[in-house]
Formats: C-alpha cells, sequence, structure tokens
C-alpha cells in the first residue's frame, strides 16, 4: 500500500512539473514576441520622424505653429506633416501626434485602455531664418 502512495506523489510531483514547464515556454513565447513588436514599432515612429525632420518643407511647416501643444486631429496642425504622418503609418499601427513646446510635458492626454503606447520624439530647433524650438512626438499603438 505504501508504494502505490509513493507512485501517486511523484506522477503528481511529475505532472506538476510538466504544467509549470508548459507554462514557462509560453511566457517566454510571449515576451520575445511582444520585445520583437516594440522594436519594430519604434523603427516606424522613427523612421516617420526621421523623414519628417530632414525635409525641410515640413520643418518649416512645424517651425511655423503658433499656438503649440496641437495634437494631429485639431485643425492648427500642418497639413502636409499630418499627410506625411498618415502616409507613413503601417495598417496594424493607430497613432496620434503632438507638436509642443522643448521645456513642456508632450503627454498623450487620453488613455488608450489596455494598450501599450510607444512614444518618440525628435526636435525641430531652427531653419536658415527661425529659431524656436519645438518638438514632435508620435504616439503608436497596435490596433
Amino acid at each position: 500500500m505504501n508504494k502505490k502512495a509513493w507512485v501517486k506523489i511523484v506522477e503528481a510531483f511529475f505532472a506538476i512539473l510538466l504544467i509549470a514547464t508548459a507554462l514557462m515556454t509560453i511566457i517566454q513565447t510571449e515576451k520575445i514576441k511582444k520585445t520583437e513588436d516594440s522594436s519594430n514599432i519604434y523603427n516606424e515612429e522613427s523612421a516617420i520622424l526621421s523623414d519628417i525632420e530632414l525635409n525641410q518643407t515640413l520643418r518649416n511647416e512645424i517651425l511655423g505653429v503658433e499656438s503649440l501643444s496641437v495634437n494631429l486631429n485639431d485643425s492648427s496642425f500642418p497639413d502636409k506633416v499630418k499627410t506625411k504622418i498618415q502616409e507613413k503609418i503601417p495598417s496594424y499601427l493607430q497613432c496620434k501626434a503632438r507638436i509642443c513646446w522643448i521645456n513642456e510635458s508632450c503627454d498623450l492626454y487620453f488613455n488608450e485602455a489596455g494598450k501599450s503606447i510607444y512614444a518618440k520624439s525628435v526636435i525641430i530647433s531652427s531653419n536658415l531664418t527661425k529659431y524656436s524650438p519645438r518638438q514632435i512626438k508620435l504616439f503608436c499603438w497596435v490596433i
């Protein structure tokens, strides 16, 4: 009788060990996938912001914005910059952008519940005739 009890204990131990191993494998796979997703999203954001940063016309539009803390959907957001952002956003992402002063907190003022929001910004400081440093910040999340 005692041998049967020990055998059942050993069987239960191996069953728990097997389940724990399967769960740990699934969790590690999800972590790796999330890390890959975040680096892809940051790369997409960097590419969009780099295009804006290197284009003199888009820089001038950003420097010409008078009332700062404007969102992508505001009417005062520069049209060419808005068009550039919208055409470069991949289909699996949704993004918002803001133009703010450099010393100002440039936050996203809404909450996408349960979503990881990835933010990246660049500073547009001047052109040949105007020095008026601002930042454009891009917020993206997976749809």
